[in-house]
């Protein structure tokens, strides 16, 4: 933690644990790169900047093409997250599985307005099944499971009740989503 006075940094190169000291040998070169100092309570990835301070964009991670058609089974499957909001005070998309729009996906994210965790279903911007959970979107860390077929969905949250529909489609979808979805802005805000 830096203090008022400002933040020193010691490097040590060594050839052995017992002696600290290295002179070195007139010829060589030790690079040090990619230090970051930051004032929070936790690490960030590493953001390259040069001269000038940069903001991280937020993370997201997607896996499409091959990598998602190898695994992805069309009729059925669930879509699981284990997360830990940093705040609610704004929606959180935790996972998804879609096409890159907001019209077709299988999703699960909190919501802040109700304190909500909700399990998603969309055909062509048709909600073909929208399970919700009262309560659960909070900085806790939380475990969410939803599983979907044609006319059969479920969801529970925490291990707590399961919440059914029996009545609807899946979507044609490209890709998976961590941290965020296709068609919306609203990232994970946690891990």
């Amino acid at each position: 933690t830096a203090g008022a006075s400002g933040v020193g940094l010691l490097v040590l190169a060594s050839k052995s644990l017992s002696n600290l000291d290295y002179i070195g040998d007139g010829s060589s070169v030790a690079s040090i790169w990619g230090a970051q100092l930051e004032a929070g309570s936790f690490a960030t990835s590493y953001i390259p900047t040069v001269a000038s301070q940069v903001t991280r964009n937020a993370d997201s991670a997607s896996m499409l093409g091959d990598n998602f058609y190898t695994w992805y089974n069309p009729n059925e499957g669930t879509l699981s997250a284990e997360y830990t909001p940093y705040a609610v005070t704004s929606d959180s998309r935790f996972a998804s599985i879609d096409d890159n729009t907001a019209a077709n996906r299988i999703m699960i994210w909190g919501t802040a307005s109700s304190a909500r965790t909700i399990f998603n279903v969309r055909v062509s911007s048709v909600d073909q099944a929208d399970l919700q959970v009262s309560s659960t979107y909070t900085t806790n860390t939380a475990k969410a499971a939803g599983s979907y077929k044609v006319n059969d969905f479920a969801f529970s949250v925490n291990g707590g009740a399961v919440l059914t529909d029996t009545s609807g489609t899946i979507p044609t979808v490209t890709q998976l989503v961590i941290g965020g979805t296709g068609g919306s802005a609203a990232k994970a805000n946690g891990t």
